[in-house]
């Protein structure tokens, strides 16, 4: 066997030679660094309001053009996108902003001796 390749064999899977097996992910807002992003949270709350409310409001209107076919028929795709872009946005900054991470914290599980 070539030298090296024991040691590349023993290392973990997705690990770098001569780096940590577990890298640390990035500070940022939902790791207590830095600071929250309250006004875009607000922003994008308001933004995803203002869309049901014109849903809502405008229902005729909306139904209208959804129902009449052709090109219109790309109308409902584009605003389902809209609401669900603007909707994960303001949903991921709530969790950061209340403090909850998407991830667990893996450095605490019991590295094999």
């Amino acid at each position: 066997m070539p030298p090296g390749d024991q040691e590349i064999r023993d290392r973990p899977l997705g690990s770098r030679a001569g780096g940590d097996p577990h890298p640390q992910a990035p500070a940022g807002p939902s790791r207590g660094g830095g600071r929250k992003p309250y006004g875009l949270t607000i922003t994008l709350g308001a933004a995803v309001a203002g869309l049901y409310a014109g849903l809502f409001l405008w229902q005729d209107v909306v139904t209208d053009y959804f129902t009449r076919g052709g090109a219109y028929a790309v109308l409902p795709i584009v605003t389902a996108l809209a609401f669900s872009v603007l909707h994960g946005a303001f949903t991921e900054r709530f969790w950061i902003v209340l403090g909850v991470d998407r991830r667990g914290d893996r450095r605490k599980q019991r590295e094999p001796d």
